[in-house]
């Protein structure tokens, strides 16, 4: 992954949008990709959002304007999420030795 920079969105319920709560460049950026893979955190590539957020500090909420990007890719990794649950729990459930 060829990419110059990163920020990291977290969400909590009750908040009234996502918050950048990191973000960097280059090295800094490789560390943030590093760990996310580290931890199993979903990495998705949207540079023109990312350039977007490098613009704000870090514990800001998103802007506005990226809520319906943003509402799209939080959608797309959940369905991802429920889809890999899903098939653990396919592979766990032997039929007859429940």
């Amino acid at each position: 992954m060829d990419v110059d920079s990163a920020v990291v969105l977290k969400y909590i319920e009750g908040e009234k949008a996502p918050r950048m709560t990191a973000k960097g460049r280059r090295l800094t950026a490789e560390r943030i990709r590093r760990l996310a893979k580290e931890k199993g955190v979903r990495i998705i590539e949207n540079p023109p959002l990312t350039e977007t957020l490098m613009n704000l500090p870090v514990g800001n909420f998103i802007p506005e304007e990226t809520y319906q990007v943003v509402a799209e890719i939080l959608m797309y990794v959940s369905r991802k999420d429920l889809a890999k649950t899903k098939e653990t729990e396919s592979v766990h459930s032997v039929p007859g030795q429940e």
